[in-house]
């Protein structure tokens, strides 16, 4: 990384801002030390290209942490980041788009096993229900389910099936808030999922 005098005085500023943030985030959500030096590589390059101009530093720095946990495959939804601080979600997945683009970077859909398993513990569901998950997660990639755009969307749609069936029921809304997807999604995936592979036979 370049030496920080070889910058401005509002370039110092921005970079002791998103160490702040950085800190404050990674406490929040347990995330690895090596995160910042991520972070900091992604606004520079970033800067570079001319992509950040008028851009507010919040969710510049919410875009850059988002690709560097997407990159690391750790299991964060977008929502969650953006939540924390404060910024658009919409905006926040534009300008990952952006960045990622401009830089060639191809982010691979995380694991849904992984969300899975985050989703159950947000919820504070049984290990009942993350075992069913975890069946239903196996079967419904048996059978091409899980080729979706969206693994946050199509694990809450399993965790919502496995919940039911082992009466402990959260709403939809309760999935889609730890989720980061919405309703509707939701609902769709968890109808598509449950009609394939006819979900009485899950019980």
């Amino acid at each position: 990384m370049e030496k920080l005098s070889n910058f401005s005085r509002q370039e110092k500023k921005n970079f002791r801002r998103i160490n702040n943030e950085i800190g404050e985030v990674a406490v929040a959500f347990q995330l690895p030390e090596n995160i910042k030096g991520k972070v900091f590589q992604l606004y520079l390059k970033a800067k570079r290209k001319n992509l950040l101009k008028g851009r507010d530093l919040k969710t510049i720095f919410a875009a850059c942490l988002g690709i560097a946990v997407k990159e690391q495959k750790i299991p964060l939804a977008i929502k969650d980041i953006t939540d924390e601080l404060d910024v658009s979600f919409k905006t926040t997945k534009r300008l990952m788009k952006i960045i990622a683009q401009n830089l060639q970077i191809k982010i691979l859909p995380i694991e849904i096993s992984s969300f899975i398993d985050k989703f159950c513990a947000d919820l504070n569901l049984s290990d009942k229900v993350k075992s069913k998950a975890e069946k239903i997660l196996r079967k419904a990639t048996e059978m091409g389910l899980t080729n979706r755009p969206s693994p946050q969307g199509t694990a809450a749609g399993i965790v919502y099936i496995a919940a039911l069936l082992n009466h402990e029921h959260r709403t939809q809304k309760e999935v889609s808030d730890v989720a980061g997807v919405t309703d509707v999604t939701i609902r769709s995936r968890y109808k598509e999922i449950a009609k394939e592979l006819n979900i009485d036979a899950l019980s």
